[in-house]
């Protein structure tokens, strides 16, 4: 990867090879996190850059 100041991960790197109640998992995931965003400001779940090469 890269060590670009701007990287943005995509729905398709997510959802990439997911099949059945995954890709409705992943899915409801997200609209949690945005929620969460529009609430308090803050993600549930925050993907930090030390972790970023093995989580996402």
């Amino acid at each position: 990867m890269s060590k670009t100041p701007c990287r943005f991960v995509t729905n398709d790197a997510v959802i990439a090879g997911s099949v059945g109640g995954e890709v409705r998992r992943l899915g409801e995931a997200a609209v949690d996190e945005v929620e969460s965003w529009v609430r308090t400001g803050t993600f549930r779940t925050p993907v930090h850059p030390e972790t970023l090469a093995i989580t996402a």
